[in-house]
């Protein structure tokens, strides 16, 4: 009975020292993989970093120097008929007398500017090895092939997220500066979280997205440039097509009202109704801030993000075990 307390025993300090051998190889692997992978972003992060710093201070001085300046550029553009205005994705209900209205129509625009740059680097990321040749060593020496697909995903997703989140503490910030009660503040507070996951989430569902594509397909030149287009411009563009038919609508209404030309264009709603649907198949058109989304909405949203991101990991990384990688 002692002996075989004694080989469990073994057996038990044998299966921790490999846990621990391998814990360490891990960790060694994935030390230099993040200096490697530092060391080829480090540019594109700090001229990220400087540009999404730069516009929120800027918008807040501006707004401190010359604020009535900004409330007349809102109200002229608040006064133009609405579906002009919502082909900018301004609301009705949008508020104007206050910095946030001004510091998230730049987080409307920016986050467009990031999605794309965030997806066209997870291709880029994915394709580095394979394309400068040196895929074969990177993969012998370095890491197994499975760490370094999870390593790539892990590593451009978790650098996006922190980058996001300081991002956004900056932009409360300004908001905070430049507001002038306390509910301003409360009311900037909640937006900006809220923004953060929202945003967070539908972003890094197109960085999934795009690490599925690259997972996939074996390199091209300017792929990544394509795909990152295609997935950010063409998702957002059907899925706001709807305010191209709400203007030809009011077009029609506004000639036949002001001018001898009759345009029946009110059954384009009764025919393109289904139109508004397509706002689903764009997840930057969830991120518009002067929309509301919290409640349950947001966490359906928040879900399906989670949900289907987790989805497109497993099958990126089901699809590159069996793609050939090698030259």
């Amino acid at each position: 009975m002692g002996k075989m307390v004694m080989n469990i025993n073994e057996k038990f300090e044998q299966l921790k020292e490999g846990l621990k051998v391998r814990l360490s190889e891990v960790v060694a692997s994935g030390r230099g993989f993040v200096k490697l992978e530092w060391s080829r972003w480090r540019s594109e992060y700090i001229t990220e970093g400087i540009i999404l710093t730069v516009i929120p201070i800027l918008i807040m001085i501006g707004y401190m120097v010359g604020k009535t300046a900004y409330f007349g550029i809102a109200s002229g553009l608040m006064s133009l008929p609405e579906p002009l205005y919502a082909l900018m994705g301004i609301s009705p209900q949008a508020v104007t007398g206050n910095i946030m209205f001004y510091v998230l129509f730049s987080l409307m625009i920016l986050n467009v500017f990031l999605a794309r740059r965030k997806c066209r680097q997870m291709v880029q990321a994915v394709w580095w090895e394979e394309r400068n040749g040196g895929i074969r060593s990177f993969i012998n020496q370095f890491v197994s092939r499975d760490q370094m697909a999870i390593y790539k995903y892990i590593w451009l997703v978790f650098t996006f997220v922190v980058e996001y989140l300081l991002w956004h503490v900056i932009m409360l910030l300004a908001i905070l500066i430049g507001s002038i009660n306390a509910q301003q503040r409360q009311n900037a507070l909640e937006a900006m979280t809220r923004l953060f996951f929202a945003g967070g989430f539908v972003i890094v569902l197109l960085m999934s997205v795009a690490y599925l594509y690259a997972m996939k397909k074996k390199i091209t030149i300017y792929a990544e440039y394509r795909i990152a287009s295609r997935l950010v411009f063409g998702t957002l563009i059907l899925g706001n097509i709807y305010k191209i038919r709400d203007l030809l609508v009011w077009f029609g209404d506004y000639a036949s009202e002001k001018t001898s030309l009759v345009l029946p264009m009110g059954g384009i709603n009764d025919i393109f109704g289904w139109l508004n649907e397509l706002r689903w198949l764009s997840p930057l058109s969830w991120l518009n801030p002067y929309f509301e989304t919290g409640g349950s909405l947001l966490w359906i949203r928040l879900t399906i993000g989670f949900v289907l991101s987790g989805v497109l990991f497993y099958l990126g990384l089901r699809i590159y075990r069996k793609r050939s990688i090698f030259p």
